[in-house]
C-alpha cells in the first residue's frame, strides 16, 4: 500500500508521538525496592533452642493518638457560563448539508478528519486515524477511532463513515457538488467496524482532504450518526439532531439562532469549558458592534472599518488572513451571441477597474488586489499568483471599440454574499465601467433568488454578476492542499467558458497521480483562466472578529476553512 504525500507526514507526527508517550511511560513511577535473598534453612536435624523472651519496660508516657490525614477531593471540572457569537447570518437549520452552516454545526459533531492549529491533518483529533491508498490512487483504506459515541448512546463505527457520504449524495442534497461526489465513488466496502474501503472510478491523490477533512467543503465531512439518520429522515433529524461533539443541541429558530449544551464530557476537548453555546444572527454590522460593546455577546463578526472602533472599545480583533476572494462574474460565455463570450470585452471589463482604490476606500487596507480566482478552493496555482492588470481605461476603450462592443450595454446582478461592503463595492464597479461607455443596468436581488436564475441559465444576456465571496487558501501547507470540486466538468472549472483550450489541461490535472503532476497542471490551467479573463476577480480579504479579552484568548485564529468558525478553537487543550 502507498502512503500519500501529506499522509505520510502525519505518519511521521504520529510516530513521533508515539516516541514520545514511549519515552515518558512509567517517567513518574518509584522504582520497587529488591526483596533481600531468603535464608537457607539450617540442614541438620537438632532442634535449634527457642529464644527466652525478655520483657520490654512499661512506657512511662501514654502517647497522644494521632488524627488520619483527611483525603481531599480533586475538584471535578464541570462547564460554568454561556459563549454567544453575533453573527451576519444564521441559516438555523441543523441538517449539515450547507457548507455555511458550520460556523455552528462544527461544535456538535466530529470532523471524519480534523486539522491542527498549523492546518495540517490531524488524526489525533479525528474519527479517521489512518488513511492509505493503492498505486494509482484510486482505492483508500481508512481506518476509524473505537471510542467515540454519539449523543444518543449509538457507538460510532465505518458504518457512519459511509453513512456520511451517502448522505452528502442522497436524493434531495443541498451540497453543490453532490453529483460529483456520487459519481466519483465507485463502492464502498465496509470488511469490519472499524476499516472502511473507498473504490473510486478515477485517481484521487487528495481523497482525505476532499471527502473526508474539516478544510474542504465536498462533503459534509462531519461523521453523521448513520443508522439514527436513517431513521429520522431530513424532517426528523431537523427537530433533534443528533452528532458526536462537545456540545448536543438545545434549542434553535431557522433563520435566527442557535444554542447548545455541553457534554459531560468529549473523548478529545475533555470537559467542555461553557455550559452553553449559542448562535445569533445580528445582520446589522453597527447593531453587531453595539451588543459585543455592551456586554450581550462575547464574539461577533466585524467590517474592516469597525477595527479601529473595536480596538477602541478594549476588544481583541481576530484576523482569518485571506480567507476568501471577492469577485464578479462574466456569465453565461457560451451563449452564442453573447458580447461576454468575447476575450476583449471580458479583458476590457477587468482594466476598467481601479482594484487599488477599491481596497483603499472600502477595505481599510485590509485586503491585496488580486485576480487569483482559484481553478478549485484549494488552489496550488496560488504559490505562483498571477499578475494583477493595471488600472488602464483607455486601453479598456480601445479593446471595446476593436470588438465592436464600445457602447454595451448590461445587466449587472448585485448581490451580497459575505462582506458587509458589498453594496458599496458593486456601486463603485458599476461607476469605473461607466467610465468607459458602457451602459450598466443595475439589479439589486438577494443571493439565493439569483442563484436559482444563474444555475438554471435564466440570466438575460449579456449579464455579469457580484459581490460574490469565495473561500481561499484554507490549508497552511501546500501539500496538503487539495482539489476542493471533485470531478469537475469544463463548464464548472473554467467557471463560465466551453473554450476547447481547457479540455486536455483540464483532463490532465484531474487524473493527476502524483502531486508534482498535479501542481503542473492546475498552474496551466490558472493561468488560462487569467489569461482569458474569465472573472473579474477583485481582491483577497480576511474575515475579521472581534471578542471580549476575558472571554476569548487573544491568540484565538478563526480556522483554516473557508466556511467554519473553528469556535472549538478557543477551547483546545492541545494547540
Amino acid at each position: 500500500m502507498q502512503r500519500i504525500h501529506f499522509a505520510g507526514r502525519i505518519a511521521l507526527v504520529s510516530l513521533a508521538g508515539a516516541l514520545l508517550v514511549a519515552a515518558c511511560g512509567g517517567g513518574d513511577a518509584t522504582p520497587a525496592t529488591s526483596a533481600p535473598a531468603a535464608t537457607a534453612a539450617p540442614t541438620t536435624a537438632a532442634a535449634t533452642q527457642a529464644p527466652v523472651a525478655t520483657a520490654r519496660p512499661a512506657p512511662t508516657a501514654v502517647p497522644t493518638a494521632t488524627a488520619a490525614p483527611t483525603a481531599t477531593a480533586t475538584p471535578v471540572p464541570v462547564p460554568t457560563g454561556s459563549l454567544r457569537l453575533a453573527l451576519d447570518s444564521v441559516d438555523g437549520s441543523m441538517n449539515p448539508d450547507f457548507t455555511s452552516r458550520r460556523q455552528y454545526l462544527e461544535v456538535m459533531f466530529d470532523y471524519a478528519i480534523n486539522n491542527n492549529t498549523k492546518g495540517e491533518l490531524d488524526p489525533s483529533r479525528s474519527f479517521i486515524t489512518s488513511w492509505t491508498s493503492n498505486a494509482d490512487a484510486t482505492q483508500w483504506t481508512f481506518k476509524v477511532r473505537d471510542s467515540i459515541v454519539f449523543h444518543n448512546g449509538d457507538k460510532a463505527t465505518s458504518k457512519d463513515l459511509k453513512g456520511s457520504i451517502d448522505y452528502s449524495v442522497r436524493t434531495g442534497s443541498k451540497l453543490s457538488q453532490a453529483n460529483a461526489v456520487k459519481s466519483a465513488i465507485a463502492g464502498i466496502d465496509l470488511p469490519d467496524p472499524g476499516t472502511a474501503i473507498v473504490r473510486l472510478n478515477s485517481v484521487k491523490i487528495f481523497l482525505p482532504v476532499e471527502f473526508f477533512s474539516s478544510l474542504d467543503s465536498t462533503t459534509v465531512e462531519f461523521v453523521i450518526p448513520s443508522d439514527y439518520m436513517a431513521a429520522q429522515k431530513d424532517t426528523g433529524f431537523e427537530k433533534a439532531p443528533v452528532g458526536s461533539g462537545p456540545y448536543k443541541w438545545k434549542a434553535n429558530t431557522p433563520g435566527d439562532s442557535v444554542s447548545f449544551e455541553a457534554q459531560a464530557r468529549h473523548w478529545y476537548y475533555g470537559v467542555p469549558r461553557w455550559a452553553n453555546i449559542e448562535f445569533r444572527a445580528v445582520p446589522d454590522s453597527n447593531a453587531r458592534l453595539a451588543v459585543i460593546r455592551t456586554g450581550q455577546a462575547d464574539v461577533t463578526k466585524i467590517s474592516t472599518s469597525q477595527v479601529t472602533a473595536s480596538k477602541a472599545a478594549g476588544l481583541t480583533v481576530h484576523n482569518k488572513d485571506g480567507a476568501a476572494i471577492a469577485m464578479m462574474y462574466f456569465h453565461q460565455q457560451w451563449h452564442d451571441g453573447t458580447p461576454m463570450a468575447n476575450e476583449r470585452v471580458r479583458e476590457a471589463l477587468n482594466l476598467a477597474l481601479d482594484r487599488k482604490s477599491i481596497v483603499d476606500k472600502f477595505m481599510a487596507g485590509l485586503a491585496t488586489p488580486s485576480v487569483n480566482y482559484p481553478v478549485t478552493v484549494k488552489d496550488l496555482a496560488f504559490e505562483k499568483p498571477a499578475p494583477v492588470p493595471g488600472y488602464d481605461p483607455a486601453k479598456a476603450r480601445q479593446l471595446l471599440e476593436a470588438a465592436g462592443q464600445k457602447n454595451l450595454a448590461f445587466n449587472l446582478y448585485m448581490y451580497s454574499n459575505g462582506i458587509e461592503e458589498a453594496a458599496e463595492i458593486m456601486e463603485a464597479v458599476a461607476d469605473y465601467w461607466e467610465k468607459v461607455g458602457l451602459k450598466v443596468t443595475r439589479l439589486p436581488m438577494a443571493h439565493p433568488a439569483f442563484q436559482d436564475r444563474w444555475f438554471n441559465e435564466k440570466l438575460d444576456d449579456p449579464a455579469v454578476s457580484g459581490l460574490l465571496t469565495v473561500g481561499t487558501r484554507p490549508i497552511g501547507n501546500t501539500i496538503a492542499r487539495g482539489l476542493g470540486g471533485a470531478d469537475l466538468t469544463l463548464r464548472t472549472t473554467s467557471g463560465q467558458s466551453r473554450d476547447p483550450v481547457f479540455v486536455q489541461p483540464i483532463k490532465d490535472m484531474l487524473t493527476a497521480a502524483t502531486l508534482d503532476v498535479y501542481k503542473k497542471n492546475i498552474r496551466t490551467v490558472q493561468q488560462l483562466v487569467s489569461s482569458k479573463f474569465l472573472y473579474a476577480p477583485l481582491f483577497e480579504y480576511g474575515t475579521l472578529f472581534a471578542s471580549r479579552p476575558q472571554v476569548v484568548p487573544p491568540a484565538w485564529y478563526p480556522g483554516f476553512s473557508p466556511y467554519g468558525y473553528n469556535v472549538l478553537g478557543m477551547i483546545d487543550p492541545k494547540p
